[in-house]
């Protein structure tokens, strides 16, 4: 798949989804609920883009991000692997990154508006 001039390549402070380990330890998908997923993801896959951002902390670097369970119907579902680029971030890059300069500044400025 190639990004063009047309693709949307999005960059969020997480992926669109949860990624978790089953029994076995092999990564699986988990929707994730929210206004940005359900508005945005579908315009992401339907314009072959890319969804940016970190991807919690069950994923190794070197990690194969999972495609969707075939039964999967929530807006991200058609968003392939290949459509995903994961961010990882230390514990110290996640507290400042995410709680800090996200949660203490970019969310109050941008949705007192």
């Amino acid at each position: 798949m190639a990004v063009t001039a047309s693709s949307l390549i999005l960059v969020s402070n997480r992926l669109p989804f949860t990624l978790d380990r089953n029994s076995d330890g092999v990564l699986r998908r988990k929707a994730s609920a929210g206004g940005l997923v359900t508005a945005v993801a579908p315009v992401v896959i339907q314009s072959h883009g890319l969804w940016v951002g970190w991807p919690g902390p069950n994923v190794d670097e070197g990690d194969h991000i999972p495609e969707s369970d075939p039964s999967d119907s929530t807006p991200t579902a058609g968003l392939l692997s290949n459509q995903v680029v994961p961010v990882h971030l230390t514990d110290e890059d996640f507290q400042l990154y995410y709680n800090g300069c996200c949660n203490a500044t970019f969310w109050p400025l941008f949705h007192s508006i």
